[in-house]
This record gives structure tokens, sequence and C-alpha cells, in this order.
């Protein structure tokens, strides 16, 4: 009070606009070396020449426990405390209101915040992380008898709580998150095995031939109990996790999977591909075939299953694995002697993993299992090992693209587009076997494709020198046609034009008898005398054979010429 001196204004403000307030004048500043963050208003009243009345208004951040003695240590002159008892709003505002009103210099602190929001000080994130973990050690485990409510009433009023004046709702619905985790999948974060776990014959023979197949087919694990399905299963979907992961540069995240008994537990969590799914020590032979479908179609973009209240959903390239036991002993054949390996037919291999799946599955519901999966089958005989179908763009796929485009274009204009047809032959320069699918040529566009078959030899039949038993697939690639279905002897060319073949229609018969009437009413009495042909067959031209050709050359050059006849 009374101080006399002159004083630098605009400095002052400067520096008080920084809250640099170390660097404030002597008298100005707070005295002492204080290190509790606080917030300082400053009135300086003009009493006459160069005399000064100076009023400063301290707040401390909220939640900052101060010691009396270090307050009075910082003040220079007379300190008051302003006790605002239960007031807190309405007294802060009085006072505020009244300094205000002392006038002379003053630089104020005011926060700015939007209309309706909340006034409540934001905390910083340690503090907000430090209040969840304090939630997940220390807070009830179960609601029965209210506890979330009377835990949280304890907390939020409990000056030395991390919870202390936290918001009730924000406390209780975590506390509800965390009670329902068992009533969920399990998530596991701490799997300690990996692939160098594993035995080299399992990596050789098993984890090598599954691992090109888990982006686009799921894993079902079928056989014997205590051989190992979970453990592999598992270290399988921790790889895995890390690998994507790593993808989406968030290798600081820790690998997880989850894993259940019934799918029905998989609700409630978005499907991800860095999270992959275990359906383990379930009853598989009871899941309806749609939700076996949905788990196994890795490829599918938009993937769910029926829960409870809720779905199950799965994203495309999650890995998803089925642990199951029952299998069919008695439809496994026996090993031949001496032999490390074998093959069986279909047939037998699905005889033998029947009994893992519901009665309701139809055949074709099994094929599309079969085609979405890779199975591996442990028994007391061997392992067996199925592997599911790769599917991928054509390389021509934008050109193709295109090219339906221009059908849809032709279609949608009323054009007239030519038909389409398959020729299957042999070639005989190179006698490998193929099929071309011709097509019309719509904007430049070529819809002409030609695909080979691949000859099969007699060693390529002989079982795989490997001590693993595997099973012979039946299924061919997409698109390409059936071997069986062309002639092994023949060289000649099959032409299969939709637009030379005979449509037999048949009328009815009051409008065939109407018809054969209004002719006999034409005829009137006349004979009628058609003639389709003579009789006599005709000389076959004498064609002289050019000097030089063979008649292998000739059949060629005809062959040729029909088949420019046929792309014209």
């Amino acid at each position: 009070m009374g101080h006399k001196g002159g004083f630098d204004f605009k400095q002052i403000e400067t520096l008080m606009l920084q809250q640099n307030y170390a660097d404030l004048p002597e008298v100005v500043r707070m005295k002492g070396n204080n290190q509790t963050p606080y917030n300082l208003q400053l009135f300086i009243l003009p009493q006459g020449s160069d005399v000064y009345h100076i009023v400063k208004y301290i707040k401390f951040t909220e939640n900052t426990k101060v010691n009396h003695q270090t307050i009075l240590n910082m003040c220079s002159g007379r300190a008051c405390e302003v006790d605002l008892q239960k007031h807190f709003r309405e007294g802060s505002r009085g006072l505020q209101y009244m300094l205000e009103g002392l006038g002379g210099f003053q630089v104020c602190y005011f926060k700015l915040i939007p209309a309706g929001s909340s006034n409540k000080v934001p905390r910083e994130t340690d503090d907000i992380r430090k209040g969840f973990e304090y939630m997940r050690k220390f807070g009830p485990q179960e609601n029965a008898n209210g506890e979330f409510t009377s835990w949280t009433e304890e907390e939020v009023n409990n000056p030395n709580s991390p919870l202390h004046k936290r918001d009730r709702g924000t406390i209780k619905e975590f506390l509800r998150c965390l009670a329902d985790q068992g009533s969920q999948a399990n998530t596991i974060k701490d799997w300690p095995l990996t692939f160098k776990s594993l035995t080299p014959w399992a990596l050789n023979h098993i984890v090598a031939t599954i691992l090109p197949h888990i982006l686009e087919n799921a894993i079902i694990w079928i056989g014997k109990s205590r051989v190992g399905k979970s453990p592999v299963s598992y270290t399988l979907s921790a790889i895995t996790s890390a690998f994507w992961l790593q993808q989406e540069d968030r290798g600081h995240e820790v690998p997880s999977f989850q894993t259940t008994s019934q799918l029905d537990y998989f609700r409630k969590e978005k499907g991800r591909r860095t999270k992959p799914r275990v359906f383990d020590d379930g009853n598989l032979n009871l899941e309806s075939p749609a939700s076996v479908k949905a788990i196994t179609e890795v490829t599918g973009i938009d993937r769910k299953t029926m829960a409870r209240w809720n779905a199950a959903s799965y994203t495309k390239n999650q890995v998803c694995q089925a642990c199951s036991n029952p299998y069919d002993r008695a439809a496994e054949p026996p090993m031949p002697n001496n032999a490390n390996s074998d093959t069986v037919f279909f047939e037998t291999f699905f005889k033998i993993v029947r009994p893992s799946f519901h009665k309701d599955f139809d055949e074709e519901d099994l094929m599309c299992i079969f085609k979405r999966a890779v199975f591996v089958v442990v028994t007391g005989i061997g392992i067996y090992l199925r592997l599911g179908n790769l599917s991928a763009f054509p390389p021509q796929h934008a050109e193709d693209l295109q090219w339906s485009l221009n059908l849809l274009q032709a279609a949608l204009d009323g054009e007239d587009v030519p038909l389409c047809y398959t020729i299957k032959g042999r070639e005989l320069s190179t006698g490998r076997k193929y099929s071309k699918e011709v097509r019309p040529d719509l904007a430049g566009i070529s819809g002409t494709t030609i695909y080979y078959f691949e000859e099969t030899s007699a060693s390529s039949k002989q079982p795989p020198a490997k001590r693993l038993k595997s099973v012979k697939s039946s299924n061919s690639p997409l698109h390409i046609p059936d071997e069986n279905s062309i002639e092994k002897d023949t060289e000649d060319v099959k032409h299969e034009d939709d637009t030379k073949l005979e449509v037999h229609v048949k009328q009815e018969m009051a409008e065939a008898t109407l018809t054969v009437n209004a002719f006999k009413q034409s005829l009137k009495g006349r004979v009628l005398s058609i003639k389709l042909s003579d009789s006599s067959a005709a000389p076959e031209p004498n064609i002289p054979k050019p000097s030089g050709e063979s008649p292998q050359d000739e059949l060629e050059e005809e062959l040729e010429a029909l088949m420019d006849e046929d792309d014209i």
C-alpha cells in the first residue's frame, strides 16, 4: 500500500500476457521461489503523484494444496484469504466484480469458453490415465448390492482419491465395461510361444503349407486331443496379430487374439484383422451352417453371425480358426506298409471330418467350407492336410473390367451384340489341350480368352516323399474347364456355336389343327409337290494337290482357315 515510484505499464502488460511472473518488477512479482502453478491478476490504483496501491489476486490451480506458511512467504504487504465457503461460484463472481470496480491499471485473467459448455477445468492426460488405472485395480468387481454407486460416491468425495470430483457417470460406465468382460471372449495378450517353439517337421509340413492361405482361408483343426491343436492355433494367431500391427505402423501395441467356446461371445467387439479369433473347446458340430460359413469366409468384406441381442462381426483378412475333436475313425483307411506318406480320396476324407459338423449341413454346404478353409486333421494313423482355394484378380483385371462396362453400355443402348461360343481342341504342333472362349470385341477391347490344360505326368501321380499324410484335392482352379470333358484321342476341333443349334418348339394341338386346316383350304384340291434335293450324290471336285506340301500341312492350313472364319 502507498508504493512510491513509477511503472512501465506496457512492459508489465506484456509479461502478464506471457504469464512470465518471475520477470515482473520486484514490487509486483511474488516473493520466494514458489513452484506451485497459479494465476495472477494485478490491480494498480494511482493515489497521487507517483503513489500507487497494488492489489494482487492469486488463485492456485484446482485441487492444489498449498501450505499456509508458503502463502505468507509469497506475499509482500498484507495477505488476505477469501473464504467462499459453499458459495464458490457466486462468491467468485462477486469478488471479481468488486476488484474490477476499483479502477486504475488492471491486468485480469479470463478464460473464454463457448456458451453452454462445461466450466470444469480440463485434466492432464497423465491424471486421466492414473484414474482409469486406479479403477482397474481397486474398483468393485460386482454390482449385486449396488457396489458401483457406493464406491463411486466415496471416491468422488474423497480429497485424497485420484477420482476426486470426477464425473460419476464416466466412472460407473467404466466399471460396467469391466464387469461385461466376463460375458465376452477372452483376449490373450501374453502368449509366450512363437514359430521357433515348434518342431522342424511341424514347420516344414504344416505351418509352411498353411501360411500362404491365412489371408484368404480359415483354418479348421480336427482330431485327437492333446496333440497341440490349440497351442499351434494360438501361436499362429499371435504372430498374425503382430504382423498386421507392423503393417499398420502400430508396432508399439501388444499383439492379441480372442478365444472362446461359443461364437456368441465374439459380440460387442468389432472384428479387425489385428485381432484374430480362435473357436476352441466348443462344439463345432452344434453350430449352424450359416455361422460356420461366416467365420470361414476370410475374404468376405462384411461377415456377421447371430448373437444374443446383437451380432458378431468379422472383417476382411481377419484370421479365424476353429478346433474340433470329433472325427470318424472307422472311415479312416490304414496306411500302407513301410510308407511314410499316402493320399486318400476326397470321399474318404469327407467321411472322416463329417462328425465335426452339424447334422443340418447339406453336402453343398460342406463343399463351401472345403473351398473356404484349410483342414488339418490329426488322427491315430497320420495327419491329413487339405488346402482351400486361393482366388486372385486376373492379370488383365482392369482391361476385363472395361470390357464388362462396354458390354453393359451396349445392352443399355440396345445394340446387337454377337453371341459367344467355346472352342475346345488340341494344338497339333505342341499337343497341348486348350479351351478358347470367344467373345465379341467391344470398343476395341478383345473379349476372347484361351486356357491351356496342364498335362499330368505319370510321375506326378506317385505319393509325395514326405512324412505327412495329405489329401488329394478334387477341385480345379476357378474358370478352368474340366479336362474330362475333352476327348483324349481326338485331334479335331469341337466347335460349339449357339447360333447353329436347333431349337425344337412344341405347339399346342389347337393351334396346329387350325394351321393344317387353313393350309388345306388354300390348296383347294391341288397336289403339292416339293423337291428338296437330288437323291444322286454330287461328284467330288478334283482339286490338284500342290507340290511340296505334306497331308499334315494341308490339315493345319484348313484348321487355321476354319478358326479364322469362326473368329470373324
